[in-house]
């Protein structure tokens, strides 16, 4: 028996089959089928497999699982079916269509990172449109500029760690057509990808320097990737869910 936890950090315990055994998914003994692309166990809900996968390891970039999927289903089955199918509660092991694969190559750098306003907020120089201010869709950091406000616990440290990692770097900047090109201050709203292909979105989420974030109840297409990284920093209490702020980081008028 192999236990562990899920890249959201719920609990799983599974043994791989007997030879010659067939497949059964989600039986009362606990046993699951194993993956061929990984070799880890994993389940299927509603026509798409999830492997298990442990903190720290990549996800699998499984293949359809065919034998388990009548045609009819893999008939049906759709990218916007997929993108709720990852949605669902402690299944989030599965990436996203619009998330960028593992092993993908990056996209284009276009621009280059001038300086972090804050977590969530930077000045780029892009190539073609110039200087722009980009809000980083699906985080949200503590507040550190509000006029009226106060400095948001854990705000100038997630400032600082965008600063460090992002400053004179290279990036690719992604709208998503699930959100607006800009936002009511006329910021650019994008992701923005580093030049090994990591998400700063899901990256900042991972290290505690900001939540996810979702505007007006119309979730980014990237928002399992980075709630789910969001619920491992929570669950290891790095940054912001740590001392002292504990997840509390609302600002108060002054």
């Amino acid at each position: 028996m192999v236990r562990g936890n899920n890249y959201s950090g719920a609990r799983w315990a599974f043994r791989p089959l007997a030879p010659g055994a067939r497949p059964r998914v989600g039986s009362s003994e606990n046993i699951r089928p194993v993956c061929a692309s990984c070799g880890r166990g994993y389940i299927v809900r509603r026509g798409v497999q999830r492997c298990f996968t442990l903190p720290g390891e990549p996800r699998c970039q499984h293949r359809a699982t065919a034998s388990l999927e009548t045609p009819a289903a893999q008939r049906d089955r759709t990218s916007t079916r997929l993108g709720a199918a990852c949605l669902v509660a402690g299944a989030l092991t599965s990436c996203t269509p619009s998330s960028p694969p593992a092993g993908a190559a990056p996209a284009t750098a276009t621009a280059t990172v001038l300086r972090a306003v804050d977590g969530d907020t930077l000045d780029v120089r892009d190539d073609i449109r110039g200087r722009l201010r980009i809000r980083v869709l699906g985080i949200d950091s503590p507040e550190v500029h509000k006029p009226g406000w106060s400095v948001g616990c854990w705000g100038p440290e997630a400032a600082k760690f965008a600063a460090d990692t992002l400053t004179g770097q290279r990036v690719a900047l992604v709208a998503d057509p699930s959100q607006d090109s800009h936002d009511r201050f006329g910021r650019t709203l994008a992701y923005v990808e580093m030049a090994d292909g990591r998400d700063f979105s899901v990256t900042a989420a991972a290290a505690g320097m900001a939540r996810s974030y979702v505007y007006d109840r119309k979730p980014v297409s990237r928002y399992p990737d980075i709630s789910a990284a969001e619920e491992q920093a929570r669950n290891a209490r790095r940054g912001l869910w740590g001392p002292p702020c504990d997840g509390n980081t609302e600002s108060a008028p002054l």
